[in-house]
């Protein structure tokens, strides 16, 4: 069996790519999850978080049905994204209500409505 060091995950503003990647940097599984978008005004972009963490779940478990493994063979697992987003969480239930960020300038505001994207 090879020795799995990691799961990239790339959550991007279109979707989400997960890599399983083994000793020597070799990529060994592949896996992409779509995510769906608003475009409330010209130059914004919201998103539903639940959609985010979604396509996460779905990509990485493409990519660990790639490679052949699971989940309990990963060693660690890495996270990039899109620095510009946010997310507004609500305190009384725990959950985000919407991911909104700036095609543009990539400027951190509120977003556009409460309970964007249907959330």
């Amino acid at each position: 069996m090879m020795h799995v060091v990691i799961l990239a995950v790339d959550q991007g503003t279109t979707g989400t790519t997960c890599l399983v990647v083994a000793d020597e940097l070799e990529v060994v599984g592949r896996g992409y999850a779509a995510v769906g978008l608003a475009t409330p005004q010209s130059g914004w972009v919201e998103q539903d978080p639940r959609e985010l963490w979604s396509s996460v779940e779905a990509a990485a478990a493409a990519a660990l049905e790639d490679a052949g493994l699971d989940a309990t063979d990963l060693e660690a697992v890495g996270i990039a994204n899109q620095r510009e987003t946010t997310i507004v969480w609500d305190r009384r239930s725990s959950s985000g209500s919407c991911a909104g960020r700036s095609r543009s300038t990539g400027s951190r505001s509120a977003p556009s409505t409460p309970g964007c994207c249907g959330c």
